[in-house]
């Protein structure tokens, strides 16, 4: 199945950008050296380079000689913490107007930070801005990775009009964005910084109190995603994304979670019917009752 032009257009931005800002990139990484290379490499052919390319790292010798290898990469050793302690690294040693984040399995498309200067530069409001990711090409014949586009189409897209806050730029709006894809500015970070508990559990809260300074965008460029997707890191993902998704603001409903384990024979039907593969829509099924456990895990927690 394509992709929609509204979802990744490489004809996006309209204009050009203001050539003036500075942007930093945060990249957290652990244990993936084989990868970050080809998600740097995208990121220096952009069109508008990044000032800076933070490499938040633990250590590994691959990946520090990696960083000593290029003038516009600061590495940045974390001793401590997850995920979200390296991006608050990050944040700290920004000196980028825009603070942007990526995954160290992500590939981006060379519009994506001019598309990022341009949405919170040239659009009034705008202090927070990003996009989809989907499996990138070389992957997407996987299973795990086919039921995950098609988990992303049904999530994403089902966003597509209209919510009250927030504004729409090429056609969807998201309330918050996954930090595979996400970027802010500088002024309006703060002292914001993520907390330490689930991915899910801290996204949304740091980037709605972002928002508390003004307006949100989706911008029509997405980074593609080129991670092991395997069936158990599936499921491993899914049953972690129940137990965050159910605590913070905007995420799943306990009650529906549970009702949901009870009406399987239902949700199972449905999937099928709306799948164009039938192995697509029982393993999305089963993903949907993974993540519904970990929501239920709640209850007793």
């Amino acid at each position: 199945m394509s992709i929609p032009n509204y979802v990744n257009n490489p004809d996006f931005p309209p204009n050009p950008p203001p050539a003036d800002v500075d942007v930093s990139v945060v990249i957290p990484t652990k244990d993936r050296q084989h990868k970050i290379p080809t998600t740097i490499a995208s990121l220096q052919t952009q069109e508008y380079l990044p000032a800076e390319i933070i490499v938040v790292h633990t250590g590994t010798p691959e990946v520090k000689r990696l960083v000593d290898g290029f003038p516009n990469i600061v590495g940045v050793e974390q001793t401590e913490g997850g995920s979200a302690h390296a991006r608050n690294l990050g944040i700290d040693h920004a000196s980028g107007d825009i603070v942007a984040f990526t995954d160290d399995d992500c590939i981006l498309p060379p519009n994506w930070i001019s598309g990022i200067v341009w949405t919170i530069e040239c659009n009034e409001g705008i202090v927070t801005c990003g996009g989809s990711n989907w499996p990138h090409e070389a992957v997407r014949h996987r299973l795990a990775a086919r039921v995950d586009e098609e988990r992303i189409r049904t999530n994403q897209l089902g966003w597509a009009k209209e919510q009250d806050d927030g504004v729409t730029i090429g056609g969807v709006e998201l309330r918050t964005f996954g930090c595979q894809n996400v970027a802010f500015s500088r002024d309006a970070i703060g002292s914001t910084r993520y907390t330490s508990k689930g991915d899910l559990e801290s996204e949304r809260p740091f980037q709605e109190n972002v928002l508390d300074s003004g307006d949100n965008a989706y911008i029509p460029i997405t980074a593609w995603h080129f991670r092991d997707y395997t069936l158990v890191g599936l499921f491993q993902q899914r049953y972690r994304n129940g137990q965050a998704s159910v605590r913070g603001r905007g995420g799943r409903s306990l009650l529906p979670s549970v009702v949901g384990l009870f009406a399987f024979p239902l949700l199972l039907f449905n999937e099928l019917r709306a799948a164009n593969d039938s192995a697509v829509g029982f393993v999305k099924f089963l993903a949907d009752m993974t993540a519904r456990l970990g929501a239920a895990t709640n209850l007793w927690s």
